[in-house]
């Protein structure tokens, strides 16, 4: 649909109370808008529709329209997906529907893997409804996504493995090797959600990425992981960047008072 964003959100609170099951399908047409605002009330809208009890689901597969929404799940704003949560919530988390949610992991399509992804970062936020990610998603398994050429793929691999908290040293050192910064950057990031901090000789060699902001992450990652070389560190204090030799001399300094 086109028109301003105003236009678009009047239509999708339109279709909402017009509370009849045709118009979940038509408000699942906005989850690709441009706009998150957009998206996060043609959510709502369905919420509304099944808390209420006017949706009556479409025959053969109860779930039908409700994988329609929950599709959302994978979205990349985070407001959109607390949204696709909440419906979630509302319809109960379908085991089945969570689950095709995470198959595309599999795909050949890179949107599709990234969507699978996603979902099962925010499922896992959620405390894994359903269980699915406990019996049906071994992130361990798709090390392969560190191979493909989208970046973001690689980004979004390595997130899942520090939220579902997987220690796999083969993955971790592939993303912390990755020719693109922001992966380097997303693995760095990301290895500070493992319970156990993986060993800090794997990060240290970052302390000399030609990318500034990949040595800030560095530093930052060393200081959740603890027990690392004070004399790669002091390296750092002659760095050409300012805030990396602020950050060097605090974390040398929080282990001096240790």
């Amino acid at each position: 649909m086109t028109g301003d964003n105003t236009e678009r959100y009047r239509a999708v609170r339109t279709l909402a109370r017009i509370a009849y099951s045709p118009s979940f399908p038509l408000l699942g047409g906005f989850l690709d808008d441009e706009e998150w605002d957009v998206r996060i009330a043609a959510l709502n809208g369905m919420r509304e529709l099944l808390e209420a009890g006017r949706l009556q689901d479409s025959p053969g597969d109860g779930n039908a329209l409700i994988r329609i929404g929950l599709r959302a799940l994978g979205d990349a704003n985070s407001l959109v997906t607390a949204a696709a949560a909440d419906l979630g919530h509302a319809a109960g988390w379908p085991a089945k529907v969570l689950r095709e949610l995470l198959e595309p992991v599999e795909s050949r399509d890179d949107s599709e893997i990234l969507l699978a992804l996603r979902s099962a970062i925010t499922l896992s936020r959620q405390g894994d409804p359903a269980s699915v990610l406990a019996t049906a998603f071994d992130a361990a398994d798709h090390q392969r996504l560190l191979d493909l050429a989208d970046p973001e793929v690689r980004e979004e691999y390595l997130h899942v493995l520090g939220v579902l908290d997987v220690p796999l040293r083969s993955a971790w050192e592939k993303g912390l090797g990755d020719p693109s910064e922001a992966v380097r950057v997303a693995a760095l990031s990301a290895a500070r959600l493992l319970s156990t901090p993986l060993p800090s000789g794997l990060f240290e060699p970052l302390l000399a990425d030609p990318a500034e902001t990949a040595r800030i992450e560095t530093i930052f990652t060393l200081g959740h992981a603890g027990g690392f070389d004070r004399d790669a560190v002091e390296r750092s204090l002659t760095d050409p960047s300012a805030e990396v030799r602020r950050l060097a001399a605090e974390l040398l300094a929080g282990t001096d008072r240790e």
